[in-house]
């Protein structure tokens, strides 16, 4: 993957862009020579472009003479887990439609669609309603990210239910459907109540 830091033109015109919730000027700046929508930031020596703050990116001395762009980047983040971090669906669509990917993971574990998970999942929040267009232009990435967290919930409540509690095992399908969409947080729950009582 590109470093933003190794691709100055292109990259500082999009986020500067990103940062002013300049949907036009940063389709531009991706049309820009060497100009990839994966690019990523990269934690380097020394602190990372003045553009950030974040884990491993704030700089104290620095933001007392130039304000960051973003208040929070983390190592590995994409200018779409920026763009939707900073509420704004119109540039991640931008993004989307130039090529970003929905499933890059940063350096926390964090990806693009679970961001936008979370933002399907609170349909009252604030900013929500401005998201009906790109929620549906990635409702296939989001069914399948539900599917793939439910799975893999099922999968960890049969191994921890047919050691603890095998009389729970014919359950696991209500929880599951009680817990729609916070399937991880079901086998979360289930596994610190059996391994703190084990």
């Amino acid at each position: 993957m590109t470093s933003w830091l190794s691709e100055p033109r292109w990259a500082h015109e999009a986020l500067l862009a990103l940062s002013s919730r300049d949907a036009p000027r940063l389709r531009a700046a991706l049309r820009l020579p060497s100009a990839t929508a994966h690019a990523t930031v990269t934690q380097r020596p020394g602190g990372a472009p003045f553009d950030f703050a974040g884990e491993g990116f704030y700089d104290a001395l620095a933001e007392k003479w130039a304000s960051p762009l973003f208040k929070h980047a983390i190592d590995g983040d994409t200018l779409l887990h920026l763009a939707l971090r900073q509420h704004d669906p119109v540039c991640a669509r931008v993004l989307l439609d130039a090529g970003a990917a929905l499933d890059t993971v940063n350096s926390a574990k964090e990806t693009p669609v679970a961001i936008l998970w979370a933002v399907h999942m609170e349909p009252t929040a604030p900013y929500a309603a401005s998201y009906a267009d790109l929620l549906q232009h990635a409702k296939p990435q989001l069914k399948q990210y539900q599917e793939a967290n439910a799975a893999r919930a099922r999968d960890g409540l049969v191994a921890i239910y047919t050691r603890y509690a095998p009389d729970r095992l014919g359950k696991i399908e209500l929880q599951l459907r009680e817990f729609y969409g916070r399937e991880l947080d079901l086998l979360s729950r289930v596994l610190e109540k059996y391994h703190t009582s084990s």
